[in-house]
Protein backbone atom coordinates (compact mmCIF):
# COMPACT_ATOMS: atom_id res chain seq x y z
CA UNK A 1 0.00 0.00 0.00
CA UNK A 2 1.64 3.16 -1.45
CA UNK A 3 1.38 6.27 1.14
CA UNK A 4 -0.87 8.36 -0.72
CA UNK A 5 -0.96 11.99 1.36
CA UNK A 6 0.35 14.80 -0.21
CA UNK A 7 3.38 17.45 0.88
CA UNK A 8 0.71 20.02 2.00
CA UNK A 9 -1.05 17.57 4.51
CA UNK A 10 2.44 16.26 5.72
CA UNK A 11 4.03 19.77 6.21
CA UNK A 12 1.01 20.72 8.86
CA UNK A 13 3.09 19.19 11.60
CA UNK A 14 6.65 17.98 12.29
CA UNK A 15 6.09 14.45 13.94
CA UNK A 16 5.23 13.75 10.02
CA UNK A 17 8.35 14.86 8.71
CA UNK A 18 9.90 11.72 8.61
CA UNK A 19 7.45 10.21 6.70
CA UNK A 20 8.33 12.88 3.27
CA UNK A 21 10.94 10.13 2.23
CA UNK A 22 8.26 7.22 1.75
CA UNK A 23 5.21 9.11 0.91
CA UNK A 24 7.04 12.02 -1.43
CA UNK A 25 7.73 9.90 -5.04
CA UNK A 26 7.74 12.80 -7.24
CA UNK A 27 11.64 13.85 -6.48
CA UNK A 28 10.49 17.37 -6.73
CA UNK A 29 11.53 20.05 -3.40
CA UNK A 30 8.35 20.82 -1.35
CA UNK A 31 7.86 22.37 1.63
CA UNK A 32 7.53 19.51 3.72
CA UNK A 33 10.97 18.28 2.29
CA UNK A 34 12.12 21.42 3.30
CA UNK A 35 10.47 21.42 6.91
CA UNK A 36 12.38 17.68 7.23
CA UNK A 37 15.63 19.16 6.31
CA UNK A 38 15.81 21.84 8.68
CA UNK A 39 14.28 19.29 11.81
CA UNK A 40 16.99 17.09 10.47
CA UNK A 41 19.23 19.89 11.04
CA UNK A 42 18.68 20.43 14.41
CA UNK A 43 19.27 17.08 15.36
CA UNK A 44 22.73 16.63 17.05
CA UNK A 45 22.65 15.64 20.32
CA UNK A 46 26.02 14.57 22.24
CA UNK A 47 25.77 12.35 25.28
CA UNK A 48 27.97 12.50 27.89
CA UNK A 49 29.91 8.60 28.00
CA UNK A 50 29.46 9.49 31.79
CA UNK A 51 25.51 10.45 32.10
CA UNK A 52 23.74 9.80 35.06
CA UNK A 53 20.02 8.13 34.84
CA UNK A 54 18.29 11.73 35.61
CA UNK A 55 20.57 12.96 32.45
CA UNK A 56 19.58 10.21 30.03
CA UNK A 57 16.13 10.71 31.31
CA UNK A 58 16.15 14.51 30.43
CA UNK A 59 17.97 14.00 26.91
CA UNK A 60 16.41 10.62 25.65
CA UNK A 61 12.59 13.30 26.27
CA UNK A 62 13.76 16.11 25.05
CA UNK A 63 14.99 14.07 22.04
CA UNK A 64 11.62 12.16 21.55
CA UNK A 65 9.47 15.41 22.13
CA UNK A 66 12.31 17.06 19.42
CA UNK A 67 10.48 14.80 17.14
CA UNK A 68 6.67 15.29 17.60
CA UNK A 69 7.03 19.10 18.80
CA UNK A 70 5.90 18.87 22.21
CA UNK A 71 7.53 19.87 25.76
CA UNK A 72 8.79 17.15 27.35
CA UNK A 73 7.55 18.99 30.63
CA UNK A 74 3.98 18.58 29.47
CA UNK A 75 4.10 14.05 28.90
CA UNK A 76 2.00 12.37 30.97
CA UNK A 77 2.92 8.74 32.00
CA UNK A 78 -0.63 7.90 31.22
CA UNK A 79 -0.03 8.72 27.58
CA UNK A 80 0.50 6.51 24.13
CA UNK A 81 3.47 7.65 22.14
CA UNK A 82 0.70 7.01 19.14
CA UNK A 83 -1.76 9.20 20.60
CA UNK A 84 1.16 12.01 20.56
CA UNK A 85 1.79 11.44 16.79
CA UNK A 86 5.26 9.24 17.20
CA UNK A 87 3.77 7.08 14.27
CA UNK A 88 5.62 3.74 13.26
CA UNK A 89 8.10 5.02 11.17
CA UNK A 90 9.02 8.25 13.34
CA UNK A 91 9.69 5.79 15.89
CA UNK A 92 11.97 4.16 13.93
CA UNK A 93 13.88 7.25 13.21
CA UNK A 94 13.59 8.64 16.46
CA UNK A 95 14.49 5.71 18.10
CA UNK A 96 18.03 5.86 15.94
CA UNK A 97 18.46 9.40 16.98
CA UNK A 98 18.51 7.97 20.55
CA UNK A 99 21.44 5.53 19.73
CA UNK A 100 23.53 8.55 17.44
CA UNK A 101 23.58 10.33 20.73
CA UNK A 102 24.77 7.53 22.89
CA UNK A 103 21.40 6.43 24.44
CA UNK A 104 21.40 2.65 23.28
CA UNK A 105 17.78 1.48 22.86
CA UNK A 106 15.90 -1.41 20.13
CA UNK A 107 14.72 0.15 17.43
CA UNK A 108 11.04 -0.98 18.64
CA UNK A 109 12.07 0.46 22.02
CA UNK A 110 7.93 2.64 21.35
CA UNK A 111 6.15 -0.66 20.58
CA UNK A 112 8.14 -2.66 23.62
CA UNK A 113 7.48 0.86 25.94
CA UNK A 114 4.07 1.99 24.15
CA UNK A 115 3.52 4.63 27.41
CA UNK A 116 5.42 7.31 28.14
CA UNK A 117 5.88 6.28 31.70
CA UNK A 118 7.21 2.65 30.55
CA UNK A 119 9.69 4.55 28.29
CA UNK A 120 10.57 6.78 31.32
CA UNK A 121 11.41 3.36 33.02
CA UNK A 122 13.07 1.50 30.59
CA UNK A 123 15.64 5.15 30.32
CA UNK A 124 16.45 4.94 33.90
CA UNK A 125 16.91 0.84 34.60
CA UNK A 126 16.83 -0.81 31.77
CA UNK A 127 18.71 1.32 29.24
CA UNK A 128 21.67 0.20 31.53
CA UNK A 129 21.33 -3.68 30.76
CA UNK A 130 21.03 -3.03 27.11
CA UNK A 131 23.88 -1.33 27.34
CA UNK A 132 25.59 -4.27 29.06
CA UNK A 133 24.27 -6.30 26.63
CA UNK A 134 25.74 -4.59 23.42
CA UNK A 135 29.57 -4.22 25.17
CA UNK A 136 28.91 -7.98 25.55
CA UNK A 137 27.92 -9.08 22.33
CA UNK A 138 31.09 -6.17 21.00
CA UNK A 139 33.49 -8.04 23.43
CA UNK A 140 32.17 -11.44 22.44
CA UNK A 141 30.29 -12.09 19.19
CA UNK A 142 32.55 -12.96 16.29
CA UNK A 143 33.33 -11.14 13.18
CA UNK A 144 31.45 -12.79 10.44
CA UNK A 145 34.15 -14.18 7.48
CA UNK A 146 33.99 -12.98 4.35
CA UNK A 147 32.99 -16.60 2.88
CA UNK A 148 29.70 -17.40 4.40
CA UNK A 149 30.63 -20.82 4.39
CA UNK A 150 33.87 -20.72 6.07
CA UNK A 151 34.13 -23.05 9.52
CA UNK A 152 30.26 -24.56 7.74
CA UNK A 153 30.29 -28.44 7.97
CA UNK A 154 28.79 -29.77 4.64
CA UNK A 155 25.40 -29.50 4.63
CA UNK A 156 23.54 -33.29 4.79
CA UNK A 157 20.66 -32.56 1.97
CA UNK A 158 20.73 -30.58 -0.70
CA UNK A 159 20.44 -26.87 -0.27
CA UNK A 160 17.40 -26.79 -2.74
CA UNK A 161 14.86 -29.00 -3.99
CA UNK A 162 12.51 -27.71 -7.20
CA UNK A 163 9.00 -28.69 -6.04
CA UNK A 164 7.10 -28.04 -9.06
CA UNK A 165 7.51 -27.09 -12.65
CA UNK A 166 11.22 -26.49 -14.69
CA UNK A 167 13.37 -23.41 -14.21
CA UNK A 168 15.16 -23.71 -17.55
CA UNK A 169 11.55 -22.79 -19.47
CA UNK A 170 9.33 -21.35 -16.85
CA UNK A 171 8.38 -17.84 -16.94
CA UNK A 172 8.62 -17.02 -13.35
CA UNK A 173 10.55 -18.79 -10.50
CA UNK A 174 9.57 -18.82 -7.22
CA UNK A 175 11.67 -19.01 -4.19
CA UNK A 176 10.47 -20.08 -1.12
CA UNK A 177 12.70 -20.23 2.22
CA UNK A 178 12.16 -22.45 5.00
CA UNK A 179 10.44 -21.75 8.14
CA UNK A 180 11.75 -22.74 11.76
CA UNK A 181 11.85 -26.88 10.67
CA UNK A 182 14.56 -25.59 8.06
CA UNK A 183 13.03 -27.64 5.42
CA UNK A 184 12.04 -26.41 2.27
CA UNK A 185 10.30 -29.48 1.10
CA UNK A 186 7.66 -28.07 3.57
CA UNK A 187 6.26 -26.44 0.45
CA UNK A 188 5.70 -29.86 -1.14
CA UNK A 189 1.93 -29.80 0.11
CA UNK A 190 1.43 -26.60 -2.36
CA UNK A 191 -1.15 -27.45 -5.22
CA UNK A 192 -0.34 -27.82 -8.35
CA UNK A 193 0.98 -25.07 -10.61
CA UNK A 194 0.64 -24.26 -14.44
CA UNK A 195 3.21 -25.00 -16.40
CA UNK A 196 4.86 -21.42 -16.26
CA UNK A 197 5.82 -21.06 -12.84
CA UNK A 198 8.61 -23.58 -11.13
CA UNK A 199 8.67 -23.37 -7.10
CA UNK A 200 11.78 -24.07 -5.33
CA UNK A 201 12.04 -24.43 -2.12
CA UNK A 202 15.58 -24.26 0.35
CA UNK A 203 16.83 -26.25 2.64
CA UNK A 204 18.95 -25.44 5.62
CA UNK A 205 22.52 -26.10 5.46
CA UNK A 206 21.96 -27.32 8.90
CA UNK A 207 19.46 -29.77 9.02
CA UNK A 208 20.02 -32.86 10.00
CA UNK A 209 23.03 -31.25 12.01
CA UNK A 210 21.20 -27.87 14.10
CA UNK A 211 24.08 -28.49 17.00
CA UNK A 212 26.01 -26.84 14.01
CA UNK A 213 23.48 -23.49 13.39
CA UNK A 214 25.10 -20.81 15.13
CA UNK A 215 24.69 -18.62 12.16
CA UNK A 216 23.03 -15.38 11.91
CA UNK A 217 19.72 -14.66 9.91
CA UNK A 218 22.12 -12.85 7.79
CA UNK A 219 24.63 -15.03 7.13
CA UNK A 220 21.75 -18.00 6.55
CA UNK A 221 20.72 -15.48 3.90
CA UNK A 222 24.64 -15.71 2.33
CA UNK A 223 24.60 -19.29 2.45
CA UNK A 224 21.40 -19.52 0.15
CA UNK A 225 22.60 -16.62 -2.27
CA UNK A 226 24.46 -18.65 -4.80
CA UNK A 227 22.06 -21.54 -4.49
CA UNK A 228 19.02 -19.16 -5.72
CA UNK A 229 20.99 -17.47 -8.16
CA UNK A 230 21.73 -20.48 -9.86
CA UNK A 231 18.10 -21.22 -10.77
CA UNK A 232 16.87 -17.15 -11.73
CA UNK A 233 16.57 -16.74 -15.36
CA UNK A 234 19.14 -14.58 -16.91
CA UNK A 235 17.70 -10.74 -16.64
CA UNK A 236 14.24 -11.44 -14.90
CA UNK A 237 13.27 -10.35 -11.86
CA UNK A 238 13.26 -12.79 -8.72
CA UNK A 239 10.11 -13.83 -6.40
CA UNK A 240 10.39 -14.42 -3.12
CA UNK A 241 8.74 -15.57 -0.50
CA UNK A 242 9.11 -17.48 2.93
CA UNK A 243 6.83 -18.73 5.85
CA UNK A 244 7.76 -17.23 9.85
CA UNK A 245 11.36 -17.16 9.90
CA UNK A 246 11.71 -17.58 6.21
CA UNK A 247 10.42 -14.15 6.03
CA UNK A 248 13.04 -12.58 7.54
CA UNK A 249 15.05 -15.04 5.19
CA UNK A 250 13.48 -13.82 2.39
CA UNK A 251 14.17 -10.25 3.25
CA UNK A 252 17.41 -10.76 3.44
CA UNK A 253 18.08 -12.61 0.57
CA UNK A 254 16.16 -9.57 -1.39
CA UNK A 255 18.80 -6.84 0.66
CA UNK A 256 21.59 -9.03 -0.87
CA UNK A 257 20.31 -9.03 -4.18
CA UNK A 258 19.07 -5.27 -4.75
CA UNK A 259 22.51 -4.38 -3.35
CA UNK A 260 24.26 -6.40 -5.96
CA UNK A 261 22.03 -4.14 -8.44
CA UNK A 262 19.39 -7.16 -9.38
CA UNK A 263 15.69 -6.70 -9.27
CA UNK A 264 13.36 -8.62 -6.43
CA UNK A 265 9.80 -8.10 -8.50
CA UNK A 266 8.07 -9.59 -5.23
CA UNK A 267 7.90 -10.61 -2.04
CA UNK A 268 5.71 -13.05 -0.19
CA UNK A 269 5.68 -13.20 3.68
CA UNK A 270 3.63 -15.83 5.18
CA UNK A 271 2.70 -14.96 8.52
CA UNK A 272 5.74 -13.79 9.58
CA UNK A 273 6.05 -11.87 12.63
CA UNK A 274 8.12 -8.86 11.73
CA UNK A 275 11.00 -8.28 14.36
CA UNK A 276 10.28 -4.54 15.40
CA UNK A 277 7.16 -5.50 16.55
CA UNK A 278 7.32 -9.04 17.70
CA UNK A 279 10.22 -10.50 19.79
CA UNK A 280 11.37 -14.02 19.16
CA UNK A 281 9.50 -16.62 20.28
CA UNK A 282 10.51 -17.90 23.95
CA UNK A 283 11.98 -21.42 24.66
CA UNK A 284 9.91 -22.01 27.20
CA UNK A 285 6.99 -21.57 24.16
CA UNK A 286 8.76 -24.14 22.08
CA UNK A 287 9.39 -26.57 25.43
CA UNK A 288 5.97 -26.33 26.33
CA UNK A 289 4.60 -26.72 22.24
CA UNK A 290 6.90 -29.83 22.48
CA UNK A 291 5.35 -31.53 25.84
CA UNK A 292 1.85 -30.73 24.72
CA UNK A 293 2.52 -32.07 21.22
CA UNK A 294 1.55 -28.93 19.25
CA UNK A 295 5.01 -28.65 17.83
CA UNK A 296 3.31 -29.40 14.18
CA UNK A 297 2.99 -33.43 15.40
CA UNK A 298 0.13 -35.20 14.70
CA UNK A 299 -2.00 -36.19 17.50
CA UNK A 300 0.18 -37.68 20.39
CA UNK A 301 2.91 -38.48 17.84
CA UNK A 302 6.08 -36.51 19.04
CA UNK A 303 7.86 -34.14 16.67
CA UNK A 304 10.99 -35.79 15.81
CA UNK A 305 14.04 -34.31 17.86
CA UNK A 306 16.34 -32.78 14.54
CA UNK A 307 12.98 -30.83 13.99
CA UNK A 308 12.96 -29.46 17.57
CA UNK A 309 16.69 -28.83 17.51
CA UNK A 310 16.57 -27.23 14.27
CA UNK A 311 13.51 -25.03 15.47
CA UNK A 312 14.85 -23.97 18.89
CA UNK A 313 18.34 -22.94 17.36
CA UNK A 314 16.38 -20.89 14.33
CA UNK A 315 14.98 -19.03 17.82
CA UNK A 316 18.43 -18.19 19.09
CA UNK A 317 19.46 -16.76 15.75
CA UNK A 318 16.03 -14.76 15.48
CA UNK A 319 16.68 -13.53 19.05
CA UNK A 320 19.73 -11.91 17.96
CA UNK A 321 18.13 -10.73 14.56
CA UNK A 322 17.03 -7.05 14.37
CA UNK A 323 16.73 -5.73 10.57
CA UNK A 324 17.60 -3.10 9.00
CA UNK A 325 15.44 -1.15 6.38
CA UNK A 326 15.57 -1.46 2.88
CA UNK A 327 16.77 1.82 1.04
CA UNK A 328 13.46 2.82 -1.10
CA UNK A 329 14.71 2.43 -4.46
CA UNK A 330 15.67 -1.26 -3.66
CA UNK A 331 12.48 -2.04 -2.26
CA UNK A 332 10.45 -4.57 -4.65
CA UNK A 333 7.37 -3.03 -5.78
CA UNK A 334 4.88 -5.76 -4.78
CA UNK A 335 5.43 -7.55 -1.01
CA UNK A 336 1.96 -9.58 -0.23
CA UNK A 337 1.61 -10.48 3.62
CA UNK A 338 -0.21 -13.29 4.47
CA UNK A 339 -1.78 -14.02 7.57
CA UNK A 340 -3.85 -16.65 9.41
CA UNK A 341 -6.61 -16.27 11.29
CA UNK A 342 -6.42 -19.05 14.04
CA UNK A 343 -4.29 -19.45 16.70
CA UNK A 344 -2.96 -22.99 18.24
CA UNK A 345 -5.53 -23.46 20.74
CA UNK A 346 -9.16 -22.67 21.36
CA UNK A 347 -8.08 -21.67 24.98
CA UNK A 348 -4.95 -20.93 26.55
CA UNK A 349 -6.43 -21.33 30.21
CA UNK A 350 -7.93 -24.87 29.15
CA UNK A 351 -4.76 -25.81 27.15
CA UNK A 352 -2.38 -26.44 29.89
CA UNK A 353 0.07 -24.27 28.47
CA UNK A 354 2.53 -22.80 31.00
CA UNK A 355 3.43 -19.59 29.07
CA UNK A 356 3.77 -15.89 29.54
CA UNK A 357 0.84 -14.50 27.53
CA UNK A 358 2.12 -10.69 28.22
CA UNK A 359 4.70 -11.82 25.27
CA UNK A 360 3.60 -10.32 22.56
CA UNK A 361 4.63 -12.96 20.22
CA UNK A 362 3.16 -15.71 22.25
CA UNK A 363 -0.29 -14.13 21.96
CA UNK A 364 0.24 -13.66 18.08
CA UNK A 365 1.03 -17.87 17.71
CA UNK A 366 -2.17 -19.23 20.61
CA UNK A 367 -4.68 -16.38 20.13
CA UNK A 368 -6.77 -16.33 16.96
CA UNK A 369 -6.36 -12.92 15.20
CA UNK A 370 -7.52 -10.11 13.99
CA UNK A 371 -6.80 -9.23 10.50
CA UNK A 372 -3.23 -7.94 10.47
CA UNK A 373 -1.74 -5.78 8.44
CA UNK A 374 1.60 -4.07 7.55
CA UNK A 375 2.41 -4.84 11.44
CA UNK A 376 6.12 -2.80 11.39
CA UNK A 377 6.89 -4.39 7.54
CA UNK A 378 6.22 -0.94 6.39
CA UNK A 379 9.28 0.53 8.59
CA UNK A 380 11.71 -2.20 6.31
CA UNK A 381 10.33 -2.19 3.06
CA UNK A 382 9.38 1.90 2.66
CA UNK A 383 7.33 2.98 -0.54
CA UNK A 384 6.11 -0.80 -1.52
CA UNK A 385 2.32 -1.68 -2.41
CA UNK A 386 1.37 -3.84 0.16
CA UNK A 387 -1.47 -6.46 -0.43
CA UNK A 388 -3.07 -8.70 2.96
CA UNK A 389 -4.30 -11.89 2.27
CA UNK A 390 -5.71 -14.47 4.96
CA UNK A 391 -5.95 -17.79 5.13
CA UNK A 392 -7.93 -20.22 7.39
CA UNK A 393 -5.77 -22.63 10.14
CA UNK A 394 -3.32 -21.81 12.30
CA UNK A 395 0.71 -21.03 11.84
CA UNK A 396 1.66 -24.54 11.81
CA UNK A 397 -1.39 -25.06 9.10
CA UNK A 398 -0.17 -23.33 6.37
CA UNK A 399 0.63 -25.70 4.02
CA UNK A 400 -1.63 -28.09 4.84
CA UNK A 401 -4.70 -28.85 2.90
CA UNK A 402 -7.14 -27.65 2.65
CA UNK A 403 -6.20 -23.83 4.42
CA UNK A 404 -3.12 -23.91 1.82
CA UNK A 405 -5.99 -23.42 -0.91
CA UNK A 406 -7.31 -20.67 1.34
CA UNK A 407 -5.22 -17.67 0.23
CA UNK A 408 -5.46 -15.90 -2.69
CA UNK A 409 -1.68 -14.12 -2.73
CA UNK A 410 -0.64 -17.69 -2.71
CA UNK A 411 -2.92 -18.37 -6.13
CA UNK A 412 -1.07 -15.95 -7.62
CA UNK A 413 1.73 -18.56 -7.75
CA UNK A 414 -0.25 -21.01 -7.84
CA UNK A 415 -1.61 -20.74 -11.13
CA UNK A 416 -3.92 -23.99 -11.47
CA UNK A 417 -7.28 -24.60 -10.36
CA UNK A 418 -7.52 -25.70 -6.84
CA UNK A 419 -7.36 -29.62 -6.44
CA UNK A 420 -9.05 -31.46 -3.74
CA UNK A 421 -7.00 -32.58 -0.95
CA UNK A 422 -6.55 -35.98 -2.48
CA UNK A 423 -5.15 -34.76 -5.53
CA UNK A 424 -2.74 -32.45 -3.31
CA UNK A 425 -1.26 -35.57 -1.51
CA UNK A 426 -1.21 -37.61 -4.34
CA UNK A 427 0.90 -35.08 -6.47
CA UNK A 428 2.78 -34.76 -3.33
CA UNK A 429 3.57 -38.72 -2.87
CA UNK A 430 4.34 -38.88 -6.73
CA UNK A 431 7.60 -36.57 -5.46
CA UNK A 432 8.68 -38.65 -3.14
CA UNK A 433 8.23 -41.92 -5.67
CA UNK A 434 10.27 -39.78 -7.44
CA UNK A 435 7.68 -40.00 -10.77
CA UNK A 436 7.27 -36.49 -10.92
CA UNK A 437 7.91 -35.79 -14.44
CA UNK A 438 10.30 -32.88 -12.88
CA UNK A 439 13.91 -34.99 -13.17
CA UNK A 440 15.39 -32.77 -9.99
CA UNK A 441 12.31 -34.76 -7.63
CA UNK A 442 13.96 -37.93 -8.45
CA UNK A 443 16.64 -39.85 -6.70
CA UNK A 444 19.12 -36.29 -7.00
CA UNK A 445 17.10 -35.31 -4.41
CA UNK A 446 16.09 -38.20 -2.30
CA UNK A 447 18.32 -37.30 0.80
CA UNK A 448 16.24 -33.97 0.84
CA UNK A 449 13.03 -35.43 -0.03
CA UNK A 450 13.92 -38.08 3.30
CA UNK A 451 13.93 -35.06 5.28
CA UNK A 452 11.02 -33.44 3.85
CA UNK A 453 8.99 -36.34 4.90
CA UNK A 454 9.66 -36.30 7.72
CA UNK A 455 9.11 -33.05 8.38
CA UNK A 456 5.53 -33.37 6.68
CA UNK A 457 4.21 -36.18 8.06
CA UNK A 458 5.44 -34.41 11.83
CA UNK A 459 5.44 -31.06 11.03
CA UNK A 460 2.39 -30.14 9.26
CA UNK A 461 0.52 -33.30 10.57
CA UNK A 462 -0.66 -35.41 7.16
CA UNK A 463 0.72 -38.97 7.57
CA UNK A 464 -2.83 -40.73 7.55
CA UNK A 465 -3.19 -39.26 4.33
CA UNK A 466 0.19 -40.63 3.10
CA UNK A 467 -0.62 -43.92 4.76
CA UNK A 468 -3.88 -44.09 2.49
CA UNK A 469 -1.77 -43.24 -0.78
CA UNK A 470 1.61 -44.68 -0.24
CA UNK A 471 2.37 -47.48 1.37
CA UNK A 472 5.63 -48.20 3.23
CA UNK A 473 7.31 -50.06 0.21
CA UNK A 474 6.06 -47.81 -2.34
CA UNK A 475 8.22 -44.96 -0.36
CA UNK A 476 11.14 -48.08 -0.30
CA UNK A 477 11.48 -48.56 -3.71
CA UNK A 478 11.94 -44.85 -4.60
CA UNK A 479 14.74 -45.23 -2.26
CA UNK A 480 13.52 -43.28 0.57
CA UNK A 481 15.31 -44.72 3.67
CA UNK A 482 14.05 -42.76 6.50
CA UNK A 483 10.94 -44.05 7.47
CA UNK A 484 9.89 -47.05 9.19
CA UNK A 485 6.77 -49.24 10.05
CA UNK A 486 5.89 -47.51 13.31
CA UNK A 487 5.86 -44.27 10.93
CA UNK A 488 2.63 -45.56 9.93
CA UNK A 489 1.37 -47.22 12.82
Amino acid sequence: MRFQFSCRDFARSESYCHLFIAACSTGQACVGCFVHEQLASRRHFHASPTMTSDERLQQGLQIVGEAINIEPYDFQDHETWKFLGLGDMLAAATASDLVNAGIPVPVDVFARCPTVGEFKAFLVGDVKRTENAVQDTATSAPVEPADPWEGVPKPKVPLSVVLQGQPDNASTVAFLLPDGSGAGTSYGTLPTVGGNVCLIGLNSPFLRQAENFTCSIERMARLWINEIRKYQPKDRPYTLGGWSAGGYYSFEVTKLLTAAGEKVERLILIDSPCRLRYEALPAQVVAELTKKGLMGASGAKKAPEWLVQHFTSTVLSVEKYTPVPLPQNQVPPKVNLIWVKDGLVKSVPESGLDVDMKVKVTRFLLEPRPHLQSEGWEILLPGATFTFDYMTGNHFQITQPPHVSSSRALTVLVTSPRVSHMASDQSLCGLMRGTSPNPSCSRGNLSALNAGCEVIRAHFAIHERMEQFCSLNTLRSAGATDFSPEDFG
